[in-house]
């Protein structure tokens, strides 16, 4: 689950700030409303997928021949000052591959502890900066949600659900 930090020692901080900041720990943050979120270690399956989906997308891409690139462990700047997102994985395209800025797609790959509400803001952030769909990978059920930006900024609905079951053969 995701926690905002607020303690006495820590103040609201901008974007520069937080881009800057040493938590003094090892964990990943995001940036909401100028307050440091501590993101929920990533298991074992969620490294795996997020390596393997990272590849999946590479590939297909280059396949088709677009001037994108895949990213893991990226920021995005979410307003100008106070909010500044890390999704799984982003996918950015461009005139060319060296040159892409525009991102497109981001990937979550869901931990036990997201909530709906968490995940519905996350969402909206993304579509209000301009990516297009957001594809939600839950790690511990064959299940992904593919959800596509709105025709007016800033939010999202869902595009297609798909559920993976064991084939018996």
């Amino acid at each position: 689950m995701a926690m905002a930090i607020k303690s006495a020692a820590l103040k609201r901080m901008n974007i520069e700030e937080f881009l800057t900041w040493d938590s003094g720990d090892d964990r990943r943050y995001e940036l909401v409303n100028g307050w440091p979120v501590a993101q929920s270690a990533p298991s074992r399956n969620h490294g795996r997928m997020d390596v393997n989906v990272g590849a999946g997308l590479k590939t297909r891409l280059k396949a088709s021949g677009r001037p994108c690139v895949v990213e893991s462990g990226s920021v995005l700047r979410i307003d100008r000052r106070w909010t500044v997102r890390a999704p799984d994985l982003l996918v950015r395209c461009g005139p060319d591959r060296r040159t892409a800025e525009t991102a497109i797609l981001a990937v979550e790959i869901l931990s036990p502890s997201n909530s709906a509400s968490e995940m519905a803001r996350k969402r909206d952030d993304y579509a209000s900066v301009g990516i297009q769909q957001v594809l939600e990978l839950d790690q511990d059920e064959a299940r992904a949600l593919l959800w596509r930006a709105d025709p007016w900024p800033g939010r999202c609905h869902r595009a297609r659900q798909y559920r993976c079951y064991p084939s018996h053969g």
